[in-house]
């Protein structure tokens, strides 16, 4: 924020001098693309230990590189998940463009169960456990240790927010993230800073369970230094998922 004076000219002898308070607003547009990663162990039902290390598999891999190969130029910086499927979906657009900056950044899925309860298990076994969190509706539950609560979770999302707002010599981010997180984005874009209660977060699961976001799949919103845009609703680079 800056100040400047106008001196406006009431007559030869007099004049008016008025400090204004101003606010430098940002001329170019931001862009962020979200990328949620390739197809991991766990999306094809694999048994799998701790989320931090669950790695692609041979079509996610697949996916990773179809990514890389479909940005027509490079953008300005690259975030990434610290979790391995997101680091490795990252890896060939890395490669290919290996000037491009890039940082981890907090943008992981939400871990709403207990380390002790998800060890050694597939999808189709957490999923009771997983449902009868959500039927909580409590934002403030945790699990245990390793788990995370949903109001956590949506700091998380708004601080990565804020934080790429931040980032104001960059016209053109991809980010390589997970899709609750991708959710929790456009949660929070349609109602910012909304009082996150039961009934937000039952409506962000209920968001979550018709929405449904692929392996590959992504999307773009736009920062305009006022608000944020949702500006193309799918990116799909996996041409298997539209017939699945």
């Amino acid at each position: 924020m800056e100040s400047i004076v106008y001196v406006i000219e009431v007559s030869k002898k007099s004049r008016i001098v008025i400090p204004v308070t101003y606010f430098i607003v940002r001329l170019n547009i931001m862009k962020v693309r979200f990328i949620r990663h390739g197809e991991s162990l766990a999306n094809a039902g694999g048994v799998t230990a701790e989320p931090h290390h669950i790695p692609l598999t041979p079509k996610g891999q697949k996916q990773a590189h179809a990514i890389s190969e479909a940005f027509e130029c490079a953008p300005d910086m690259i975030i990434s998940s610290p979790y391995i499927r997101a680091r490795h979906t990252a890896e060939p657009t890395l490669a290919r463009f290996p000037h491009v900056p890039v940082e981890i950044w907090p943008v992981q899925e939400i871990e709403v169960l207990a380390t002790a309860r998800r060890m050694n298990t597939c999808s189709e076994e957490r999923l009771p456990l997983i449902q009868d969190y959500w039927s909580k509706g409590d934002p403030d539950f945790v699990d245990g240790d390793g788990a995370e609560s949903y109001r956590a979770f949506m700091g998380r999302v708004r601080q990565a927010l804020v934080q790429l707002t931040e980032l104001t010599t960059y016209e053109d981010i991809a980010v390589f993230t997970h899709e609750q997180f991708m959710e929790g984005i456009l949660q929070e874009i349609a109602d910012p800073m909304h009082i996150i209660t039961g009934r937000t977060m039952q409506a962000y699961y209920d968001f979550h369970q018709a929405t449904r976001i692929a392996n590959a799949e992504g999307y773009t919103i736009s920062w305009n230094g006022r608000h944020w845009s949702k500006i193309q609703s799918r990116d799909d680079f996996d041409a298997d998922n539209g017939t699945e």
